[in-house]
This record gives structure tokens, C-alpha cells and sequence, in this order.
């Protein structure tokens, strides 16, 4: 077991050894808060742990790490999205994505509730473990895209057959346009799972961001369902040779680029760029239109979507894959009068401990 945390000396030791020490006694329904499913913590103004059932322990706890009252809650959870505590007398609800000490992701449902108690301000936490039930939207997300696919496919087969002449060649480029969607649907949601349970492999390999932005232009510009729409290159760009997972990368930059055309009006551009900023290289991909401010602050959870329920898995890949797997970072900025700019930024050199897969 790992010995107690370091408190630093800004802490009011007194007054925090005083609150664990109230929970821990005047507690009387603790051997109830033990056997639940739920994590239940109750946390102090300065977000340090004062009391936790036994359900924490079991989830995050592994080999050096014993989440115990007194550790920092960021430290404990290690939430993709911080854990707001609640505020001026109100409950508060909101879900977080929590990855354990071996890198495996939770999806919480997060209940925060006002606590006065003792002269203290505190809130009282409860964490409603919703993976399984993510796993399911996941599930129904994945067959919603495949049957939408397939089903235009099999419509346009059976008007294949009585085609003549030109009619015949453009519906077979349509055909073939759709079952090349049906493909990397498939690998997209194969890879998407991997990387959640942690099974994605990484493949380095030296990578020439140009022919990847090229690549890019060329996919989207060649589909036939863009509809007017077209993806250019800034003329600006120079090539930098990255080693990096070029399907991983690919996967990440085709996601922002679908989704920057479903933003864009008939005659809109989708412009792609990239650059070297130090020891990194910034890939960014721009449309005219700006993302609503509402909507902003939800852009990367899974299953948020201004397409409807169920639909927001592409920036949540995005993100997840550069950050967990290519050793990156994405963000996003958008305005009225500049439209939105999301960015990829991944090292040019992937770090010496990390190592190629067999």
C-alpha cells in the first residue's frame, strides 16, 4: 500500500484531518454506502477527498495507487472532463469519461449536491457507472450507419439493373462510392472500440503530411456525395516528414474534414492545412461557419451531437485517438468572423519509450 499523500502547506491540515475524521465517525450508514454500486464521495472546498465508500477502492484503485481521503479528486479520477462540484445551494448533473490507472475508460453519470455541515461547505459526489449502457449507444450508433448505408446501396443495385448507357456508369460510381463508405465505416467503428478497451495497436512508420492532406482533398473531393462542396490544400503548405501511425492520423483528419463539410452550405470550401510549430507539427482544418457557443463547451463528448441523438462520435474519436495513441492533442476554435479551426497537433519524432507493436 502506498503510504499517505503529501499535503502541501497551503492546506489547512487541522481543518482537513477534522473533516476526514467527522466522516469517518459520525458516518452512521457507511456499511450501506459500501455495498453500493455507486461511488459516493464527499468532497471540501479545496476538491480533496473527505470521505469515499468502498466502491472507489475497487474501481480505480492498482498497483501504487490507493485513492484514500485527503488526495486531490483530479488525482483520484483522472476525468476527461473535470468534475464541476456543486455551486451556490444548487444539485448539479452532468456525465464525465474517467480512464483507471491501466488506461481503461469509464463513462460516469455525475450527481453533485450542496453539503453544509459542522461550519463547513463541502458537496456530496455520485458516481452512476453508465459504460455498459454507452457500450449499447455505441452499438446502436455503428447498425444505424451500416443500414443506412446498405440500404441506399441495395435501392440503387436494384435501379442497376435497368440502367442503360450513362445512367448505368454514374450509378455505378455511386455503388462503388458507398461501399468504400461501408468499409471505412466499419474499420472506423472497429477502431474506435479497440481504442476504448485499449487494444489499438500503433503501426510508426515515417509519414509525409502532404500526401496525407493530399490523400484527404482527393477522398472528399472524388465522392460524389459532396455536392458542390470542395476541399483545397493551402497553397502555402510544406511537407514535414512525422513518424507517427498514418492510419491513426488519417482516421483523426478524415473525421474533422466529414464533419467540416456537413457544416458547409453548396460552394463552400473546406480548406486543409499544416505546419511545423517547434519539435510538433499542426494539422488544422478549417470551414466558414462558426459552431454555436452553447454547443461548444460539449464538442468532444461521446454521443453529443447537433445532428441529433446518438450522433457525436466523430470529434470524441478524434480526440481520444490523438491523445491516447498518437501522443497529441486536439482543440478547436470558432467565431463568427473567422468560422472554426480544429486542430491536430502530434510530434514530429514519437517519443524513444514508446514502442512499435509486433
Amino acid at each position: 500500500m502506498m503510504s499517505p499523500p503529501t499535503l502541501p502547506k497551503t492546506i489547512n491540515m487541522p481543518d482537513l484531518q477534522r473533516q476526514i475524521a467527522y466522516f469517518t465517525t459520525h458516518l452512521p450508514i457507511k456499511s450501506v454506502l459500501d455495498t453500493s454500486p455507486d461511488i459516493f464521495l464527499i468532497v471540501n472546498n479545496d476538491q480533496r477527498i473527505v470521505f469515499a465508500n468502498r466502491r472507489l477502492k475497487e474501481v480505480f484503485a492498482s498497483e501504487g495507487v490507493d485513492p484514500r481521503p485527503g488526495m486531490l479528486l483530479r488525482d483520484v479520477l483522472r476525468c476527461v472532463q473535470p468534475v464541476d462540484t456543486a455551486d451556490q445551494g444548487k444539485t448539479s448533473g452532468q456525465e464525465c469519461q474517467v480512464t483507471d490507472r491501466e488506461g481503461r475508460l469509464f463513462d460516469f453519470r455525475v450527481l453533485t449536491q450542496p453539503l453544509s455541515v459542522a461550519g463547513w461547505d463541502l458537496s456530496i459526489i455520485t458516481l452512476q457507472d453508465v459504460t455498459q449502457e454507452k457500450r449499447r449507444t455505441l452499438e446502436h450508433i455503428f447498425f444505424h450507419d451500416l443500414l443506412n448505408i446498405a440500404g441506399t446501396m441495395s435501392t440503387l443495385s436494384g435501379l442497376l439493373k435497368e440502367a442503360q448507357g450513362e445512367d448505368d456508369n454514374e450509378l455505378k460510381i455511386i455503388v462503388h462510392d458507398l461501399s468504400l463508405r461501408l468499409v471505412e465505416e466499419i474499420h472506423s467503428h472497429r477502431d474506435l472500440l479497440n481504442a476504448e478497451n485499449g487494444d489499438l495497436y500503433i503501426r510508426l512508420q515515417p509519414t509525409f503530411t502532404l500526401d496525407i492532406l493530399e490523400e484527404l482533398r482527393h477522398s472528399y473531393e472524388s465522392n460524389t456525395f459532396i455536392t458542390g462542396r470542395r476541399v483545397v490544400v493551402e497553397p502555402a503548405v510544406e511537407g514535414e516528414i512525422v513518424r507517427t501511425d498514418p492510419v491513426l492520423l488519417r482516421r483523426v483528419l478524415g473525421n474533422m474534414v466529414k464533419n467540416a463539410l456537413e457544416a458547409c452550405a453548396k460552394d463552400e470550401v473546406v480548406t486543409l492545412g499544416c505546419r511545423r510549430v517547434g519539435n510538433e507539427v499542426e494539422f488544422t482544418v478549417h470551414n466558414p461557419n462558426p459552431i454555436p457557443a452553447n454547443v461548444q463547451p460539449h464538442i468532444f463528448q461521446r454521443s453529443f451531437s447537433t445532428k441529433g441523438e446518438g450522433r457525436g462520435l466523430g470529434t470524441y474519436s478524434m480526440k481520444l485517438l490523438t491523445e491516447r495513441y498518437l501522443n497529441g492533442r486536439v482543440s478547436f476554435r470558432s467565431t463568427p468572423e473567422n468560422g472554426t479551426y480544429f486542430t491536430a497537433c502530434i510530434p514530429l519524432e514519437f517519443p524513444q519509450q514508446a514502442h512499435d507493436p509486433a
